[in-house]
């Protein structure tokens, strides 16, 4: 396992193959994905083509990436969250997926600050950027927390979709 982060309640690391199982399960539910534009992962073999394929690069060429996160009290995979930079515009995407049992409870504004601090310290002056479709209050209270501001809205193939930085 390669630790990356810990809160009181939570432990962030890096994504291992391993995760795959746990990857397709979190998009198994329509309610976890209907903001997202994605949709469930075919199997285990589909789950670990992302990993080899989106996450794991953005380790390796921009020191960043989508990170487990469990609870410390027993180790339940309970999502993801980190960055991913993109290319095409130079910033840094704050993302986020969690199970809906974990909704509600404080864990992706736990995470998130985590993620943000430990950001912050590496990236100094590097921006960050969140998505949320208009209707995710849930999402867009998270990205309100952490300091973030609207910054415009984009319409895409699913909807509307606000900008925060």
């Amino acid at each position: 396992m390669s630790f990356v982060l810990q809160t009181d309640r939570l432990t962030l690391r890096k994504l291992e193959e391993s995760d795959a199982p746990r990857l397709r399960a979190l998009n198994e539910n329509p309610k976890v994905y209907r903001y997202t534009g994605d949709g469930p992962l075919a199997d285990d073999e589909a789950a670990l083509a992302v990993l080899r394929d989106r996450i794991f690069p953005q380790y390796r060429l921009h020191g960043v990436g989508r990170w487990a996160v469990e609870l410390r009290a027993g180790g339940t995979f309970i999502g993801w969250c980190g960055f991913k930079f993109l290319p095409e515009s130079g910033v840094y995407d704050l993302g986020y997926r969690y199970f809906e049992q974990a909704w509600g409870r404080g864990f992706g504004t736990e995470a998130a600050a985590a993620c943000m601090a430990w950001f912050a310290g590496r990236f100094p002056g590097a921006i960050v950027e969140g998505r949320s479709r208009v209707e995710n209050v849930g999402s867009i209270r998270i990205l309100e927390k952490m300091g973030l501001q609207r910054v415009r809205e984009e319409e895409d193939l699913d909807g509307r979709v606000m900008v925060f930085r």
